[in-house]
């Protein structure tokens, strides 16, 4: 009998033991993407002072922020074009957003009673917020301003009626003389030594991989490729300067060489006139017009993307390459069942637009450093969020390996039947 237990535990150790291999065989060279997932991390959520941002279909990128004492949170835009920030107050009506700040529910929230509008031109919507200064505790990635001044806005002219974030962080270069902005702030506190920050956009949509980093950068966003450092063109704004642009094999003429460089943006935006040219090589293809929000879009038999050439935006050490996959989007026109090719380009009246803007479709293929310690802004070519996948695979196969080691040694140390007949054998009277 116990030679029968034993028999059948040793078979039952031995079947464990050849499925376990063949599983974790299957796992590492069959679905590796599965090891993958069990055991690495995208690289966006390694960095020591990196906070992961979300985004909303490639258009809308955004982080998590907390207000007020006990802290209220919400999802707000990092701009890079606002000096001041804002959150929709409980007193606005007409505001449709996910929270409204409810400032009386706070008691570190100090009303300055001053009253300010900001004018915003979104491509779709133009018109103005209006608020009230405030001054309340702000914390972003775990980084507090105790008096942080932001904008309690009553009214915001339904220009964000479509938005899901509830507010905005201004990161403007030069604070506004009523409003010091937080990254400002996080220096003259002493809470990060370096003003610098830095952002990457991911190509994916509505996923968890972009990053913001205050008081420096992450090299593993960019591993081995080099930085490509420009010095700051406009002395109030994030902005380099453009040296050629190319739509194709096409030059386009540029007005105006300044871009600056904006991290709320989606599009890219143009003058009508550097546009031009642009236009007359959609047009020799497609039947193309403009729409009531700035955006060009072409008539198109199918999804393909041959007809549409990369652009390329060279500046003084880096050329920034848009692929057609980056700026164009399939879609069908409102009201009809004609397919469309939408170009994420905002086309606008050189009086309105002095300067090309560089949005996130320019910037999701690149690391983007905000120096203004060094006056400086910087571009690295990303690596792969799947980086480390090699890292899981050899993990995958080592921790099989040594799962099948221990299993050998419990089959080696097991009782044998004579073990088992001695250790219950009654002792002698």
């Amino acid at each position: 009998y116990q030679r029968r237990v034993h028999g059948i535990l040793l078979m039952h150790q031995t079947q464990i033991f050849i499925l376990g291999t063949i599983l974790s065989c299957f796992i590492v060279l069959v679905k590796p993407e599965i090891t993958m997932q069990l055991l690495t991390r995208p690289k966006s959520l390694r960095g020591a002072n990196g906070m992961v941002i979300r985004n909303r279909d490639l258009v809308e990128y955004y982080g998590r922020m907390q207000i007020g004492t006990p802290p209220q949170s919400f999802d707000v835009v990092f701009d890079t074009s606002l000096e001041w920030s804002w959150l929709p107050s409980d007193d606005c009506i007409k505001c449709h957003y996910c929270q409204k700040f409810e400032y009386w529910k706070s008691s570190s929230f100090k009303d300055l009673h001053k009253d300010i509008v900001i004018h915003y031109n979104t491509g779709d919507h133009e018109g103005d917020i209006a608020g009230s200064v405030g001054e309340d505790s702000i914390t972003i990635d775990k980084k507090t301003v105790p008096t942080q001044h932001f904008l309690n806005v009553i009214d915001d002219g339904g220009l964000f009626e479509e938005f899901h974030s509830s507010g905005f962080i201004g990161m403007t270069l030069v604070s506004n003389p009523d409003s010091t902005t937080f990254m400002d702030n996080l220096v003259n506190l002493g809470i990060i030594k370096e003003n610098t920050f830095a952002i990457r956009f991911s190509t994916v949509k509505n996923d968890e991989k972009s990053e913001i980093t205050f008081g420096g950068y992450n090299p593993e966003q960019y591993g081995k490729n080099p930085i490509y450092w420009h010095n700051i063109e406009l002395k109030d704004k994030w902005a380099v300067r453009i040296v050629r642009m190319t739509f194709g094999n096409t030059e386009l003429p540029l007005k105006k060489r300044e871009a600056e460089i904006v991290t709320s943006e989606s599009h890219l935006r143009m003058s009508r006139v550097d546009f031009e040219l642009i236009e007359v090589d959609l047009r020799a293809k497609f039947t193309c017009t403009f729409d009531n929000t700035y955006l060009f879009y072409c008539y198109v038999k199918d999804e393909s993307l041959d007809p549409f050439p990369t652009i390329k935006i060279q500046l003084e050490r880096l050329t920034l390459s848009i692929e057609a996959k980056d700026y164009v989007i399939f879609g069908k026109e409102r009201d009809t069942t004609r397919k469309i090719a939408i170009i994420q380009i905002e086309v606008y009246p050189i009086d309105v637009i002095p300067y090309t803007v560089l949005g996130t479709v320019v910037l999701r293929n690149y690391y983007t450093i905000f120096d203004k310690t060094n006056k400086r802004i910087g571009f690295a070519e990303t690596v792969p969020f799947t980086e480390s996948s090699s890292v899981g695979i050899v993990l995958g196969i080592v921790i099989p390996l040594i799962a099948m080691l221990l299993i050998a040694c419990l089959l080696y140390t097991s009782p044998s039947p004579r073990d088992l007949s001695t250790s219950r054998m009654p002792s002698s009277a």
